[in-house]
């Protein structure tokens, strides 16, 4: 019972990327917002929602592995799944300089993120420093993203 509901969900957002692609896109037509920071915080934020669900569902069931696995492991698929793509068709992935910032600002919170992970943060009431600082730096880099195009 379990795979089935797994096997239709996965199916449904399969089902869905296609057309969540195409309404962004039609965003940025209508708005003129640069791709990227589209891209980077719409599109991103949309297709993050299960890992939202996830992680917050782990953390409410006091499971704190299964949460930074699930965000991790999603990163790191996602990264391995653009490095699929660049090998198999290397004109397809040709990154512009908004793109390239992009890149850096993801880095940055990768590295941020390793950091808080070794490092033992301290609170801020029921948030770690390590959350505020993730989430100021996605902010700004939202911010500069969509300041610089």
């Amino acid at each position: 019972m379990d795979f089935s509901v797994f096997a239709a969900c996965a199916l449904a957002i399969a089902a869905a990327g296609p057309l969540l692609v195409d309404a962004v896109d039609a965003v940025g037509k209508q708005t003129g917002m640069s791709r990227v920071f589209l891209g980077g915080v719409l599109l991103a934020g949309a297709t993050s929602l299960p890992e939202l669900v996830s992680v917050t569902s782990a953390g409410a069931l006091g499971e704190a592995d299964l949460a930074i696995g699930t965000v991790l492991g999603s990163n790191l698929l996602n990264m391995t799944i653009f490095g699929v793509v660049a090998v198999a068709a290397p004109l397809a992935v040709r990154p512009s300089a908004a793109g390239l910032r992009a890149g850096i600002a993801a880095l940055t919170l990768g590295a941020a993120v390793l950091l808080f992970l070794v490092v033992d943060d301290p609170s801020l009431g029921r948030l770690g420093l390590g959350s505020v600082v993730l989430i100021v730096l996605y902010g700004a880099s939202g911010f500069l993203l969509l300041r610089r195009e």
